[in-house]
């Protein structure tokens, strides 16, 4: 099932903002609100802790500018990997990865 990645990352972050809640992370939420304000703010986050990595992995001025990049790699790596596995098994079904 491939699912858009936009509704990915917000599903994503949504289930983070719920993690934060169970740990009681009042300061945490308080900056993330649950809505697009939060979601952004969290993007942001995520671009600055691991701005170093990116740009030894990109090069420093080739460094995406999409907020949540990392966010849209994991989504097309997972699904490049499941269109891999699915090449693996020998099944005599049809497995549907579209809709």
């Amino acid at each position: 099932l491939i699912r858009n990645p936009f509704h990915n990352i917000i599903a994503r972050y949504h289930l983070e903002h719920k993690h934060h809640g169970y740990k009681n992370q009042t300061e945490w939420l308080e900056k993330h609100q649950n809505d697009k304000d939060g979601l952004q703010k969290y993007c942001n986050d995520l671009d600055k802790a691991y701005k170093e990595q990116d740009e030894a992995f990109f090069g420093k001025d080739k460094v995406p500018k999409a907020p949540c990049h990392g966010e849209f790699y994991k989504w097309a790596q997972w699904h490049n990997l499941v269109h891999e596995g699915l090449k693996l098994i020998e099944s005599p079904y049809e497995i549907p990865v579209l809709t």
